[in-house]
């Protein structure tokens, strides 16, 4: 089953179906929420934050450089920070054969649509809109009926159930039907994502296609490119992807049988090359540990503090 059938059929629940822990009001591309540019967590790091209920496992693997001039979108691996997992909703960047709780940033999407009514059974037909988020949540929205029908909803939808107090919204790009999917999600920090229709026969989503803001910065982006940085080019929904390099870093993801293992970031001059070796919990999928070493053998700080 891939990520887009998963969280399809989330799309269909009622209200009570979704995240039982609220989403944050950052954009997640963008803003992240924690620092990734300073040496050290440029290659990893696991914090907390006041308004998240786990660690944060931020995990960079590229970058907008700052020269670039435009907006800084990341590329990045993440788990935690909420109580529902990337794994309750499909995680795209790792094989579906195991529950994983990691999420790939550049995989945010337009998962679902479909128009049901609410509260079930009644003639309030509105259309569901799912989204999973850069860190793995799934929102949903919807879209009243703008005549009663349900064909014809208005432009903008408004998140449901436990994110109704987000600051937010989705709005309609062009014709509103239920075969495209072009949605702009709008965010109170003036960051829009924008996600756009992809049809290949096999699946139907929106993958998020750029990132602009209303002062008029723009980058184009898709899972595999962002300004300045370039991922592995295979990578795709149930593909697990291998290398990355931006402005900084060559990254390289060294896997295990379904788990990665190890990334290496090496400067683009040979100088430094520092190994992220990740240590997992009794679930054996769930990150506990980041332990770095450098080329000079040199024992980097970690987490937890050993």
């Amino acid at each position: 089953m891939t990520a887009v059938m998963v969280a399809a059929a989330v799309g269909l629940l009622s209200q009570s179906g979704y995240s039982d822990q609220p989403d944050t009001d950052r954009d997640d591309l963008v803003d992240i929420g924690v620092d990734v540019e300073s040496f050290g967590p440029d290659t990893g790091t696991i914090v907390y934050r006041a308004d998240q209920d786990e660690p944060y496992v931020v995990i960079p693997l590229a970058s907008v450089p700052a020269w670039y001039g435009g907006l800084p979108v990341h590329a990045y691996i993440s788990q935690g920070g909420m109580s529902a997992q990337a794994v309750n909703y499909g995680c795209p960047m790792l094989a579906q054969s195991t529950s994983f709780l990691q999420m790939y940033s550049l995989h945010t999407c337009v998962s679902g649509v479909a128009v049901t009514s609410e509260p079930a059974g009644s003639t309030n037909y509105v259309k569901r809109v799912t989204v999973i988020r850069p860190r793995g949540g799934v929102v949903a929205f919807d879209f009243a009926s703008s005549d009663g029908s349900t064909t014809n909803f208005q432009s903008v939808g408004y998140p449901i159930g436990v994110d109704s107090n987000r600051t937010y919204l989705l709005r309609v790009v062009g014709p509103d039907t239920t075969n495209t999917i072009n949605y702009d999600l709008c965010f109170e920090s003036g960051v829009i994502h924008e996600f756009r229709d992809f049809d290949n026969y096999t699946m139907h989503y929106g993958p998020i296609a750029a990132v602009r803001h209303v002062d008029g910065r723009r980058a184009t982006v898709k899972p595999n490119f962002l300004p300045g940085g370039v991922l592995d080019w295979s990578v795709g929904l149930g593909v697990k992807i291998q290398w990355a390099h931006d402005s900084r870093y060559d990254v390289t993801l060294m896997w295990g049988v379904d788990t990665i293992e190890k990334i290496i970031f090496a400067s683009w001059d040979g100088a430094l090359a520092i190994t992220n070796t990740l240590s997992y919990g009794a679930s054996s999928w769930d990150i506990v540990g980041l332990s770095k070493v450098s080329t000079l053998s040199t024992h980097l700080p970690q987490w937890p503090g050993t």
